[in-house]
């Protein structure tokens, strides 16, 4: 039987991970395996419901079932989502796990030699031209390789005898938004660097615009160069000197070193590939053309101009659909320019004809194919196959070893993926964002338009718990999106309660699930009996439930305590043949974690406090 594997990577459609890609189709192909690629589209909006929908392509595999798996960890750029992956594999996964261009200790390792990358860069500018005072922009402090990369800046410095001042080093954080507030610190107090050198292209490329809009010339006035060779990097004049990710190598060495692992063989845990580096004009030196510069400028443009044309196309001609099979024919009639060789349009299983939508987080176990495309014969199927989730793709399907994966998801439904195989990853662009959200955007309209007549009812009973009264999922996400907006007008706090029931299942199995529905009952008319309206309660599973408190700490220690208050009452003056209790914990919301990571870390609180009660009785 042929082996299997799966990669988790963040962004497929961008220059690095096409490349990374291309790798491990070619390793793939020599070992004759199957690859099942996982990919989101990264983060394009603030808003929680679509951060949920994106990490929840971490919930479609079954991890149990691969013979490998490759995480890709900095191209996952939705914060909190590579933590959550990371759990699953330790959870599910029986495995080895390779690790791609970052270092993760329990995994192995396919790493840049970015420390000697960096020392290369610096030597030049010191060497060759001359330069003393060299500005820093660093990468996310998090990331192993920012770190490395600022410890080869800071040895040549060194070696060199060169002084680093206070103003010489900014953190930066992989992305183009800090360039100008980077610009003023070196510039501070009227310092004049020599050289900017950047932890990667999207940095330096922004610093490149902060400098022209303050009248200094790269490289006249102030060398420059950045890391990773994008195509971005062509844009400005001179084109920017960088160091090129070997990131081909990478992916065909990591799956190559994947399938020895999974067939017993010995590989080292660590495996660094050399960079290469393009140290010519923003540098200072003479400024070639590069092989194939001219193609990827013109294939960028001609992207962002199809890009365009796709958004315009399909916002007019989805509105005139009324059926799931006018939205997906609309769908293939507009995906001439998505660079795909066979896509299938996989819906959750009740997607259709329920009740209520699937809840975030939530793939149905089982799938439904209800659509294929081939671009090569223009060719629309519409299919009605149910199959198990596990397999991705139900087998006769399969015709090629890999398989990339992406999420359907819109306002924090769970709608389904598409499974999409290429014959060329590197024409797959930008405009396949804009085509892929718009259908999932609009066949949750038709999914809404056809279960509700009366929207406005609809609205408010798809946002609550039946059997409790308060919040369900859906609602809570809603009420704390709508929480997080609030922050920066109101400048209060906001914290996360997690709560969990204990001992629901033996009170279900001694009296009954008919009690046990009374002990959630009793839980949610507790929860919902704050006075506040800063207090805000959802039930969230079987026995879990989740409380959001606007204000200070000091307001949800109150509430904590006016649970347990009135849990014991309860528990006092009931005369229940058992004992109600709640396993609870808090953390307070950052901006800069995010919604995820925030309920995340308060699960593991709420944990400590019910392994401590089970401890406690044992």
């Amino acid at each position: 039987m042929r082996k299997r594997f799966a990669l988790f990577i963040g962004e497929l459609y961008m220059d690095y991970q096409t490349k990374l890609y291309s790798g491990i189709e070619k390793a793939a192909i020599e070992n004759d395996v199957y690859i099942d690629i996982f990919s989101n589209y990264g983060v394009f909006s603030k808003n929680y419901l679509h951060t949920i929908g994106e990490v929840n392509v971490k919930n479609i595999p079954d991890l149990s079932k691969y013979d490998g798996i490759m995480v890709a960890p900095d191209t996952l750029t939705v914060p909190g989502m590579f933590e959550e992956i990371d759990f699953l594999i330790k959870e599910k996964a029986n495995c080895p796990i390779m690790s791609v261009r970052t270092q993760e200790d329990n995994y192995y390792n396919v790493l840049v030699d970015d420390r000697t990358s960096m020392e290369h860069i610096i030597e030049h500018f010191v060497t060759v031209h001359g330069c003393k005072k060299i500005c820093y922009m660093s990468g996310r402090a998090d990331l192993l390789d920012a770190r490395r990369r600022l410890a080869g800046y800071k040895a040549v410095m060194e070696r060199h005898n060169l002084p680093i001042l206070d103003n010489m080093i900014f953190q930066g954080d992989y992305w183009t938004g800090k360039g100008r507030a980077a610009v003023e610190t070196f510039y501070s107090n009227g310092f004049k660097p020599d050289a900017i050198v950047c932890a990667n292209d999207y940095m330096a490329i922004s610093v490149y615009h902060a400098l022209k809009e303050k009248g200094i010339s790269v490289p006249d006035d102030v060398l420059l160069s950045g890391y990773d060779n994008i195509n971005e990097a062509f844009f400005i004049n001179p084109p920017l000197a960088t160091v090129e990710t070997p990131s081909f190598e990478m992916g065909y060495k990591a799956l190559d070193s994947l399938v020895k692992l999974s067939n017993g063989e010995i590989v080292a845990k660590e495996q660094p590939i050399s960079a290469t580096l393009f140290l010519e004009g923003s540098c200072g030196c003479k400024s070639c053309m590069r092989e194939g510069v001219s193609e990827r400028l013109y294939n960028s443009f001609m992207d962002l101009r199809d890009a365009v044309h796709t958004s315009l196309v399909l916002s007019a001609e989805y509105e005139s659909c009324n059926t799931v099979e006018e939205v997906l024919k609309t769908a293939h009639k507009n995906s001439l320019e998505i660079a795909y060789k066979d896509l299938y349009v996989c819906l959750c299983d009740n997607y259709e004809g329920s009740e209520e939508y699937t809840e975030i987080g939530e793939y149905t176990p089982n799938m439904r194919l209800v659509a294929s495309f081939n671009k090569e014969k223009d060719e629309f199927i519409t299919l009605k196959e149910t199959f198990e989730r596990s397999e991705i793709l139900p087998v006769k399907y399969r015709k090629d070893l890999l398989l990339s994966v992406f999420p359907l998801h819109f306002r924090g439904h769970c709608l389904g993926y598409l499974a999409m195989t290429f014959d060329d990853i590197k024409k797959l662009q930008l405009g396949f964002v804009i085509w892929s959200n718009s259908l999932a955007n609009y066949l949750d309209k038709i999914n809404m338009y056809e279960k509700n007549k009366e929207l406005m009812q609809y609205r408010v009973e798809i946002n609550m718990d039946n059997l409790t009264g308060i919040y369900n999922r859906r609602g809570m996400d809603l009420a704390l999106l709508k929480a997080t907006q609030e922050l920066k007008e109101e400048r209060t706090g906001l914290f996360v309660i997690s709560a969990d029931m204990d001992g629901l299942k033996i009170i279900n199995d001694t009296y009954g699930h008919a009690e046990g529905d009374v002990a959630i009952k009793t839980i949610g008319m507790i929860l919902s009996g704050f006075s506040s309206p800063n207090i805000f309660s959802a039930r969230t599973g079987g026995d879990e439930f989740i409380i959001g408190v606007k204000g200070s700490e000091n307001d949800v220690k109150k509430a904590i305590n006016t649970i347990r208050k009135k849990v014991k009452r309860f528990n006092d003056t009931a005369s229940k043949p058992y004992k109600l209790s709640v396993s609870i914990g808090y953390e307070r919301f950052d901006q800069n974690i995010g919604l995820v990571e925030c309920l995340r870390r308060a699960d593991e609180k709420m944990y400590e406090e019910k392994k401590t009660k089970k401890e406690c009785r044992n």
